[in-house]
């Protein structure tokens, strides 16, 4: 395997792609469920004789190269997790998500979301409920985040105090940018509806069926 300045000097964050895959699949197949990151030397330092293990001193193509190299692992079903995931935030209380109900537009692509949010702990706090959809690839070539956020809102509330929290989704948010068609298009299939306190806390799950194209 070429060490990451080498991998680096190809100028191909495809390379590094499939560098990241080849490591995922030793994690997969060994059960392993810790993995190193890349070293991005964004700070341009000399890493005490170790620039090596960096993609470079180029901040530009260092980026390029280590989302590449941990696309390739994350294809292989390893996640590599953060410590403050998107929507991350702390609070004094505890909360409660329920209820989750989804509602599809009687006429053209949409749908409403509803949920509950309960105060659980014995503070006084505010949460923030996030919406997120997960789109269905629209075909070969085309990538989708795993994720997408669509809403948010924020509620304050009293210790065992619940508030129902609704969200309305349009037709943009089913919709992907079609680069043959130079325009947002919306893909049918199954889009899952997810609701939580960050990108990675997900707390309720729904699937809405897509029929228009």
């Amino acid at each position: 395997m070429p060490a990451p300045i080498g991998l680096a000097a190809t100028l191909d964050p495809g390379a590094a792609f499939r560098h990241g895959g080849v490591i995922g699949t030793e994690a997969r197949f060994k059960g392993n469920d810790v993995i190193y990151a890349p070293t991005v030397n964004i700070m341009r330092t000399p890493l005490a004789g170790r620039a090596f293990e960096g993609y470079g001193e180029d901040p530009f193509l260092a980026a390029r190269m280590a989302v590449g190299w941990l696309r390739g692992v994350q294809d292989q079903e390893k996640g590599l997790p953060v410590a403050y995931p998107y929507g991350h935030g702390l609070s004094y209380t505890k909360f409660a998500y329920r209820d989750l109900v989804v509602t599809r537009a009687a006429q053209g692509v949409g749908a409403t979301v509803e949920a509950t949010v309960v105060n659980t702990g014995d503070r006084r706090g505010a949460a923030v409920p996030q919406l997120y959809v997960q789109a269905p690839s629209p075909g070969a070539g085309v990538e989708q985040p795993p994720r997408q956020l669509k809403g948010f809102t924020k509620v304050r509330l009293r210790p065992g105090e619940s508030r129902r929290v609704s969200f309305r989704l349009g037709r943009r948010a089913f919709a992907h940018w079609d680069t043959a068609a130079d325009g947002w298009r919306v893909h049918p299939g199954c889009y899952g509806v997810l609701l939580g306190s960050s990108s990675r806390d997900i707390r309720l799950r729904a699937r809405v069926p897509v029929r228009c194209g």
